[in-house]
């Protein structure tokens, strides 16, 4: 396959020559330039050990850089390139683990192409080779993939994919890891999903997914509007294959199922006040391959047990957004879930604000408190601040 991704590359390139070079020299002339710049800063400490008198600090500064690149379309075609580096400044790492919220430089990479693409675009299709930002179910954000999307069907979107390669989410800093082959056998996965919006305010999504000698996977995802009401319910199950390949040996088949409403209310044109509560829940395979991959859709920064065996989790937010530039959020919930069968529950908390000036530049706050019900396991708290500007 990874042959096959090549050549399409190649023929979509070699057919684009094939028009005036004038023209092609204006596609890439008349391009558009992005980027994005970050600074952050993590500090907090962490409780381990029996009673919890095992006290660890941990945290760090760095910096990231985005460059992007996206040329006009000829013909239909284009290219996109981005480029992402970052250096740390400073860490603690009282523990020395490399855990989430230290910079594990065994798994960091300072410089690396994140996107590089050609892209074919005309009413009803789309098609993208290469390394891309994805919104595949559960296998999203970086991945090296050949997908398709139709929209030729009224109020349907059918989308098909071959997933080569993944760049695996690592905690939440910035962190660039290598591009990995999905699959026990390094064979990739096959995604194909169908969206349809039969009405502005509802749509429903089937998908599939499937990787040699590791899983199939299967979901439903549906979202309804009501006036200011928002309602989510998504299902997802596996069928684990893990034993074929010898490498992780039987697993219990996944599954996964989530129900959410939100509703937000305008105040005077200035303000808004949203709330949101939810509840999740897995089975004795907890969500399966699914879960390995954790980029959606937990809302909690620190929890790690979102998709554990028999979990079941009750959550909810409130925030308020001022002049549609700063926005405050609480976000609280309980995870219950089977931890070598004790019974064990999380309870995390999430308050942070969010301001944005003149639509480019950014800051964020957040504050994270995590602890379990049993002494024997975890307690931490954490400030995360963050600073941005886009171009």
């Amino acid at each position: 396959m990874k042959k096959t991704m090549i050549s399409i590359v190649a023929v979509a390139a070699l057919a684009s020559s094939a028009f005036a070079a004038s023209s092609l020299s204006s596609a890439f002339a008349n391009g558009k330039v992005s980027g994005d710049f970050h600074a952050r800063y993590v500090n907090g400490s962490a409780k381990t050990g029996t009673n919890l008198d095992v006290k660890n600090n941990f945290g760090y500064m760095s910096g990231t850089a985005g460059l992007y690149y996206s040329s006009a379309s000829y013909y239909g075609l284009s290219v996109n390139t981005g480029f992402r580096g970052n250096h740390l400044f400073s860490e603690v790492d009282g523990d020395g683990d490399g855990g989430a919220y230290s910079w594990n430089k065994s798994k960091n990479m300072q410089g690396l192409m994140i996107t590089g693409n050609v892209e074919y675009a005309r009413k009803g299709i789309k098609v993208v080779v290469g390394r891309q930002l994805s919104d595949f179910e559960w296998a999203t954000k970086n991945i090296e993939a050949a997908q398709v999307t139709l929209g030729l069907v009224p109020k349907t979107t059918i989308k098909v994919g071959y997933v080569q390669r993944r760049m695996p989410k690592w905690g939440t800093g910035d962190y660039l890891t290598t591009f990995n082959d999905l699959g026990a056998s390094g064979n990739g996965m096959y995604e194909a999903s169908v969206k349809f919006s039969p009405m502005k305010l509802f749509n429903v999504k089937a998908y599939y997914d499937y990787q040699t000698d590791t899983f199939s996977g299967y979901g439903v995802d549906a979202n309804a509007n009501v006036s200011m009401l928002h309602i989510k319910a998504m299902y997802a199950g596996t069928s684990e294959d893990h034993g074929k390949a010898g490498q992780f040996g039987k697993a219990n088949n996944g599954s996964f199922y989530l129900l959410q409403a939100s509703a937000s209310v305008p105040i005077k044109g200035k303000y808004t006040l949203g709330a949101m509560l939810g509840y999740t829940g897995t089975g004795s395979g907890g969500a399966g391959t699914f879960g390995t991959y954790g980029d959606r859709p937990d809302p909690f920064d620190d929890g790690t047990h979102f998709y554990a065996a028999n979990s079941s989790q009750f959550y909810g937010k409130v925030d308020a957004t001022f002049w549609s530039t700063l926005n405050v959020y609480a976000l609280y919930g309980q995870n219950k879930y089977d931890a070598s069968s004790k019974g064990v529950t999380d309870n995390e908390l999430n308050v942070g604000a969010g301001y944005t000036y003149a639509k480019h530049a950014h800051i964020d706050l957040m504050y994270a408190m995590m602890d379990t019900t049993n002494k024997d396991f975890y307690k931490d708290n954490y400030l995360y601040v963050q600073a941005s500007y886009d171009f």
